[in-house]
């Protein structure tokens, strides 16, 4: 009895050992070393040394969103029948000017489908955009792949009495063929020519149908993992996969079609994407409906983005050169084949991890016809719009070269004419001012080059092809000559 009475103590003392054991002493890090410096540069009104995560929250909201306006899209009529109701101004605290926005006429401020990686640092102005200061979109009819707006083909008809200069003429041994026909693509628009015919819009399935013509039929989930998001946005997201079947990176642009304000323009993107291949302009490799995403497969560009670069660094002149010509390049073959982009800007470039330079960011393009040589929709972004576009009138593809010229003084000064100020003062100002010049100094073959696309007469702007023969473009040089520039985005980026 002693001997059990023994064993019980013993496990009691036990017991009442294990619950007042002491805590595991940990010693402090040996060998740490503070590789990280966080700070803010009140010169330069910006954070330093932030994690590339931190940076990419942070200045999402830095860069112009692109600006579409609905209502000249989809009015077929007179003033008189438009709705009665006034819209928002889009920067608050500054009233909506007649000269660049009708007071009757609705206005979004929208994201273009980027492939860029994360938002550019170091910009000095915050858009002074809010999302409660524009009211609803107006829904629209979807625009036709062949540039034929159904609601108001007569009256730009009507209205247009010249036609795109850029058809005639194209740069020797640089442009190539579409590789498959637009038989398809007037296939798709034939199909939602019928489903408007009794409809004022389109139902979400019926937009899908459409959709699901021109995609593949194929699980894209079994072709494509490792999916690593690297920017997200309102409506869409963008990823980063391995693509199985060729054994490469890709990214892969995911589209909520229930939350695309201007499905029209989607459908145009994919489309022209499709069917339109060049080498200085990002890949489209495949497409997939998924439930209600749209998946498009794109060629993975590494190097960035123009905007990474021009904040960073400065540019010299044999390199802006250099993009120059790829970047006319592109816009040739697109003006050619009656495509005008609608959003050129240093956000819109990009470089691989090589130099090369591709056009990307289609979500704006429109394509013209015989029909409707011209186009009236206030799409782009404000500090880049041509004075044409601004004020309404009919225009062609002279809008991009005129947008390309103010990417040309980005690249000098750093960031685009007026960008002090805010959205609508800045498209009043391009309107009604003098063709904007460089802050810096720069060559005066440089000034001639840029002032033949800065021209607010668009029927005097030179074309792409025209500008190819410059003198200027002579100063190019391979696309590796830009490879250096890409090592100082990256040096910037660990610091």
């Amino acid at each position: 009895m002693n001997f059990i009475r023994t064993i019980r103590g013993n496990s009691k003392s036990t017991t009442h050992h294990k619950k007042h054991h002491g805590k595991p002493i940990i010693s402090a890090p040996k060998d740490f070393r503070h590789q990280v410096h966080t700070g803010y540069d009140a010169a330069e009104r910006r954070f330093y040394g932030l994690p590339p995560q931190w940076e990419m929250l942070i200045q999402s909201e830095s860069r112009p969103k692109p600006l579409i306006d609905p209502s000249k899209i989809t009015d077929p009529i007179g003033p008189a029948h438009r709705s009665n109701k006034t819209s928002s101004s889009i920067a608050r605290g500054h009233p909506t000017s007649q000269s660049t926005v009708d007071k009757n006429t609705s206005i979004s401020v929208s994201r273009s489908n980027s492939l860029r990686e994360e938002s550019p640092i170091g910009r000095k102005q915050q858009l002074e955009v809010h999302s409660d200061a524009s009211i609803a979109i107006s829904r629209s009819k979807i625009e036709t792949l062949s540039g034929r707006d159904t609601r108001r083909t007569g009256s730009i008809s009507s209205s247009s009495t010249s036609t795109s200069r850029q058809g005639s003429s194209q740069p020797k041994g640089i442009l190539k063929k579409p590789r498959s026909s637009h038989s398809a693509n007037n296939g798709v628009a034939a199909t939602l020519e019928n489903y408007k015919k009794n409809e004022d819009v389109i139902s979400h399935e019926q937009f899908k149908d459409a959709i699901r013509t021109i995609t593949s039929k194929d699980d894209p989930r079994s072709r494509f993992d490792r999916f690593v998001k690297i920017a997200e946005g309102s409506t869409s997201i963008v990823t980063i996969a391995h693509d199985y079947k060729y054994d490469r990176k890709v990214a892969v642009k995911k589209m909520d079609l229930t939350k695309q304000q201007r499905r029209e323009l989607l459908f145009n993107e994919l489309a022209i994407m499709k069917d339109f291949h060049y080498a200085n302009i990002v890949e489209l490799y495949d497409s997939y409906l998924v439930g209600d995403e749209l998946w498009l497969v794109l060629e993975y560009v590494a190097g960035g983005s123009l905007t990474d670069i021009i904040t960073q660094t400065r540019i010299h002149e044999d390199q802006i050169a250099t993009v120059c010509k790829y970047c006319l390049r592109a816009l040739s073959f697109l003006h050619t084949h009656k495509i005008i982009h609608r959003d050129i800007k240093s956000d819109s470039v990009l470089l691989t991890s090589s130099g090369q330079v591709k056009l990307s960011d289609f979500g704006f393009c429109s394509q013209t016809s015989d029909e409707v040589p011209r186009r009236r929709s206030l799409v782009g972004t404000p500090y880049w719009m041509a004075p044409e576009l601004i004020a309404r009138e009919p225009y062609g593809s002279e809008v991009d070269i005129w947008s390309l010229g103010i990417m040309i003084i980005e690249m000098v000064d750093g960031e685009p004419p007026h960008f002090d100020k805010s959205p609508l003062e800045a498209m009043t100002n391009i309107r009604t001012d003098k063709p904007p010049h460089f802050k810096h100094q720069v060559s005066a073959i440089l000034r001639s080059f840029a002032r033949l696309m800065l021209v607010k007469q668009p029927e005097s702007r030179a074309t792409a092809y025209e500008l190819l023969q410059h003198q200027f473009i002579l100063k190019s040089r391979n696309h590796s000559i830009l490879k250096p520039l890409l090592s100082v985005v990256k040096k910037s980026a660990h610091d």
